[in-house]
C-alpha cells in the first residue's frame, strides 16, 4: 500500500469518531423499524400468494386440455403435461403455466420501490 494511501485511510479514520456511533446507536429503535418492516413485507407477501393461487387454480380450471375438475393433484397435473415457469427480473415476477409447450397463462407481479 503507497504512502498516500494510508495518510488517507489514517485521516479518514481520525475524522469519523467510531465510539460516537456506538453509544448514539438505539437498538430498541431499530429493533421495532425492523419489526415493523417485516410486518409489512409479510403482508405484501401474503397478498401476492392470494393472488397467484387464485390466478393459478382459474388457469388449470379453465384453460387447460381437458379442464381439471375436482381437487387439484400433483398427478392430475402430471398427466396433463402441466408445468409453471417463474421468471424473476429487478422490476417484476413473472409467472408462466405452460401446458405440453403452449403457454396457457401468463401472470405478472410488477414491484413498485419507494
Amino acid at each position: 500500500m503507497s504512502s498516500i494511501v494510508s495518510k488517507t485511510l489514517q485521516t479518514i479514520g481520525e475524522s469519523v469518531n467510531l465510539n460516537w456511533a456506538i453509544s448514539t446507536y438505539d437498538k430498541e429503535g431499530v429493533d421495532a423499524l425492523l419489526a415493523e418492516a417485516e410486518k409489512e413485507i409479510e403482508k405484501k407477501l401474503n397478498e401476492v400468494s392470494q393472488k397467484i393461487h387464485k390466478w393459478s387454480e382459474y388457469v388449470l380450471r379453465n384453460n387447460v386440455t381437458p379442464p381439471i375438475k375436482g381437487e387439484i393433484t400433483k398427478n392430475k397435473l402430471r398427466w396433463r403435461g402441466i408445468k409453471q415457469r417463474h421468471i424473476f427480473d429487478s422490476k417484476q415476477h413473472r409467472i408462466e403455466i405452460w401446458q405440453r409447450d403452449k403457454c396457457i397463462g401468463i401472470f405478472i407481479e410488477t414491484f413498485e420501490y419507494e
